[in-house]
């Protein structure tokens, strides 16, 4: 019997979904702020601190339980100064809003708080942030 219930009680303690826990919002406004994604840091991470509080769902967050996102990830994409995409999310490693072949600088992305950019034909410029959360 001891057995058993020491096996419910592991079971109890493990969560249902496993995954890391990223930002997760967007803003195409070009203007900086404008909606808050590219700012509003302290806000996510107050809203960060009271989801590991109660696990509620927030504006901000996102359980990313699919096992091939690996890391967190913001893109941004801009042309002559204005911002087009700016993109906090889960990632797999490959790039958000273009393939990794349009772009070859950022193939080997890794989650390690690094910065990589390049630039595509149509004259736009990516950078991608990875890391870890």
């Amino acid at each position: 019997m001891r057995k058993y219930l020491t096996i419910l009680i592991f079971a109890c303690i493990i969560p249902l979904s496993v995954g890391i826990l990223c930002y997760s919002c967007s803003d195409s406004s070009g203007d900086e702020g404008k909606n808050g994604c590219q700012v509003n840091i302290k806000t996510m991470s107050k809203h960060r601190r009271e989801y590991e509080k109660n696990t509620e769902g927030s504006l901000w967050l996102k359980n990313c339980t699919n096992p091939n996102l690996t890391y967190c990830i913001i893109e941004k994409v801009e042309s002559s100064g204005r911002v087009y995409s700016f993109i906090r999310e889960c990632s797999d490693g490959d790039v958000l809003s273009y393939s990794k072949k349009d772009v070859p600088t950022l193939r080997n992305l890794k989650a390690d708080n690094q910065t990589a950019c390049g630039y595509i034909q149509s004259g736009f410029g990516i950078c991608e942030y990875g890391y870890v959360s």
